[in-house]
């Protein structure tokens, strides 16, 4: 097998050599320069005073109306900044009314259109799809997240990590824009159901949320410890809650009302709002109408119904989905083209120029162990894609957007159309295939740039010209001799053989130092990847590792292979003396 590989990639260097003293040489790119926006500021705020219709005797908040520094930083690219929070001056939301008199209850445990959500555990949450735009604070949102505690969560917001003792808002572990109707350590699997629906279209549209009968936590009399309460989110961005039954009992563990906390918040600007806090009792049938005080510019026209034509209630990918009303007034979004678990590309069209262009949004990437000097705030990607730009053989990287609130990115790359599957082409444009992308490939070594998921699938080809275009840089990562690679990074059938040696050489040496750190009575953690070699004896895998894979794509084209990595050499090596004649008369 090694022989026959050692054929391969002798030919695939021989004619990638012969290319570029015809003149194929890489152009030369000066890197991009990447810098830290300041950081972003906003007004936190307070509802002082008495509450019309209530007995209040709640603890209201000292907090300053200051501005607060945000914990959100944005990222600078070509000389500007992106996913700018605008600087507010005044609070984003007000109390338009907390009475009597704004109550108006429509009870959804009793309505055959409505839907129960599927929650039942203690700290639950489900995400779906709004049916329409909602403005919340400075941005559109879409998709919503209901947590069991009394919150309603856009963005970045996780049910499973908000602090079961509510605080005063902003409440800085709980992160993105979230809604407080009545946040509380409330425990659905005691008692309680969740139910929504929506009601009308256009600007008479609505959506409500019924939290019907829930407990709190600990509760020993269900009868006087579960709460009642309705969210009702309308285009207008006017937020409308309704308390039906309230705890009134002294009772649970601690033998008082659970504290509770009634508000708003955007916890990357600090703007937040703080109705009540308090442990006594809220009496019921009580209306909250809360009213925004900037409403975000309006989508495009044709905005909504693109964005919601994408997101689909069933998949696992709100989180990065919700993001696309972020970016609906620089892009017309046309179609979802690829889903993982951890990240959604779509295809779209910039307004500004008309261009098509293919958007990935992903998680934010923060590995220390991956970043080079500079510019430690961009996703490791965006940073390989940027430093390889220039070639004519790899994809154009467009621009970035960070998405702080939702702790994503959204990649804009030129757009190229699926490629069509190549499994027959003969000698001269296999030949063609393999120096343009050797030549690609070339380029990213020569940046310092180990590919590691090198593959027909992420070589672009166009059929009318030959030409392949390298594309993809999720596996990539910037080489380090002194910390030498171990991981197993890549596609199955494309790995290099020493990849799966060093790999399980590492996992040996992590468990040597557990087994000591045991014995001594302490933790081991993971060997440090720095000194590898000096510590462990292990030397990590580099640059050949690619080669490897480029021979397996080399041996699948001669083959007529699917890409799957499945090529058999034997049969190859079997022909010997003129095995490229057999293959081409195939």
């Amino acid at each position: 097998m090694l022989p026959a590989l050692s054929l391969v990639v002798t030919l695939v260097v021989a004619l990638a050599l012969g290319a570029a003293a015809a003149g194929c040489q890489p152009a030369d790119v000066r890197c991009t320069e990447m810098a830290s926006c300041a950081p972003l500021h906003g007004p936190a705020c307070v509802l002082d005073g008495e509450l019309a219709g209530l007995d209040v005797n709640d603890e209201l908040l000292d907090a300053p109306r200051s501005a607060r520094a945000s914990h959100a930083v944005g990222t600078c690219w070509m000389g500007r900044c992106k996913a700018e929070m605008p600087v507010s001056d005044g609070p984003g939301y007000v109390v338009d009314a907390f009475s009597p008199e704004a109550y108006a209850w429509v009870d959804l445990s009793k309505d055959s259109n409505a839907t129960e959500l599927n929650m039942g555990r203690d700290d639950d949450g489900v995400t779906m799809a709004l049916p329409f735009a909602v403005p919340v604070y400075s941005a559109w949102h879409g998709v919503v997240t209901i947590g069991s505690n009394g919150l309603l969560g856009f963005g970045r917001f996780s049910p499973t990590s908000v602090p079961h003792s509510p605080e005063s808002l902003p409440a800085y572990r709980m992160h993105g824009t979230v809604l407080a109707p009545y946040w509380c350590d409330l425990d659905l699997s005691l008692a309680g159901k969740v139910f929504v629906r929506s009601f009308g279209s256009g600007l008479t549209a609505s959506w409500l949320v019924q939290f019907d009968r829930v407990a709190q936590y600990g509760a020993k009399s269900l009868g006087v410890e579960t709460a009642s309460f309705q969210v009702r989110l309308h285009p207008s961005g006017e937020i409308h809650v309704q308390y039906r039954k309230m705890p009134s009992a002294r009772g649970g563990e601690r033998g008082e009302v659970r504290k509770h906390a009634i508000g708003i918040q955007e916890s990357e600007t600090g703007d937040a709002l703080t109705v009540r806090i308090s442990r006594e009792p809220l009496g019921g049938s009580v209306g909250l109408i809360l009213k925004p005080q900037r409403i975000p510019p309006p989508l495009p026209w044709d905005a909504a119904a693109s964005l919601f034509k994408l997101v689909d209630p069933a998949s696992k990918i709100f989180p990065f989905e919700s993001n696309i009303f972020a970016l609906g007034d620089r892009f017309h979004f046309i179609e979802r083209i690829h889903l993982e678990s951890q990240l959604v590309v779509y295809s779209a069209r910039e307004r500004a120029t008309g261009a098509l262009v293919a958007i990935k949004i992903a998680q934010l990437d923060h590995d220390p162990d991956e970043r080079p000097p500079v510019g430690e705030d961009v996703p490791r990607d965006v940073r390989v894609h940027a430093v390889v730009q220039g070639h004519p053989r790899i994809n154009k990287l467009v621009d970035w957007v960070p998405l702080v609130e939702t702790g994503t990115y959204a990649l804009v790359m030129e757009f190229r159309n699926t490629s069509e599957a190549v499994t027959r082409l003969e000698l001269p444009q296999i030949a063609r295939y393999m120096v343009d992308a050797l030549g690609a490939l070339a380029h990213v070594h020569g940046k310092g740039i180990i590919y590691r998921d090198f593959k027909r699938d992420n070589l672009f080809y166009e059929p009318l010209t030959g030409r392949v275009t390298l594309m993809d840089f999720d596996c990539s990562t910037f080489h380090d001799p002194a910390i030498g690679h171990t991981s197993m990074t890549g596609t199955e059938g494309h790995l290099a053989p020493e990849m799966e040696g060093i790999n399980a050489a590492y996992k040996a040496a992590k468990k040597v130092a557990e087994e000591a750190a045991d014995a001594a009575g302490g933790d081991a953690g993971d060997p440090p990847r720095h000194g590898l070699a000096k510590n462990y004896g292990i030397v990590g895998y580099s640059w050949p590792v690619d080669v490897w894979a480029a021979g397996v794509v080399f041996g699948e084209l001669l083959f007529h292979l699917e890409d799957k990595g499945e090529v058999p050499w034997s049969e190859f090596y079997s022909t010997r003396s003129c095995g490229l004649c057999s293959i081409q008369t195939r």
